[in-house]
C-alpha cells in the first residue's frame, strides 16, 4: 500500500531476545559476530551457536576465560564438574557469572575453560535470502 519494500522475516530462532538474569541487560552481538554475519561470501554453519573460545579472532582464549569479553554468554546445566547457582540453562553475560560467583567458584571455572558453556549466537532470521535472489 505505501510503495515501501519490506521484507516478512521468521525469528522464532534469531537469538536476539537474550537478557542476562543477572544485570537485566541485553547481551549484545559481539564484533566477531557483526563481522561474520556481515560477510556475504562466508559460509555460516548451519547452528546458529558459537563456541567463543574456539572461533573468536577478536579476544585472546585466555581474555575470554578471565571475562574480559563484554558479549560472551553462559548458559551451562548442572555437571559433576560444573555445579553452582547459574548452571540453570539460563544465558548469562558469562562476565556477570564470574563477578557473581564466590573466589572459589570463579577460580574453579576460569581453571576449567568450559568451551561448552561460553558462547554466543548468529542471528539467525529465515526470509532474508529472498532479498539475495536475482
Amino acid at each position: 500500500m505505501t510503495n515501501i519494500p519490506t521484507a516478512t522475516l521468521d525469528t522464532i530462532n534469531s537469538r536476539c531476545s537474550d537478557r542476562c538474569p543477572i544485570c537485566k541487560k541485553w547481551i549484545q552481538f559481539c564484533d566477531q559476530v557483526i563481522e561474520d554475519f556481515s560477510d556475504i561470501d562466508k559460509k555460516l554453519n548451519s547452528k546458529s551457536e558459537i563456541k567463543c573460545l574456539e572461533v573468536c579472532t577478536i579476544f585472546k582464549k585466555e581474555d575470554i576465560i578471565n571475562g574480559k569479553c563484554p558479549y560472551s554468554k553462559y548458559s551451562r546445566n548442572k555437571t559433576g564438574k560444573i555445579n553452582h547457582k547459574f548452571t540453570d540453562s539460563l544465558h548469562y553475560h558469562y562476565k556477570c557469572v564470574l563477578d557473581n560467583l564466590s573466589k572459589e567458584e570463579r577460580e574453579k571455572l576460569i581453571q576449567i575453560g568450559d568451551s561448552t558453556a561460553i558462547k554466543t549466537h548468529y542471528p539467525y532470521y529465515a526470509g532474508l535470502e529472498m532479498l539475495f535472489k536475482d
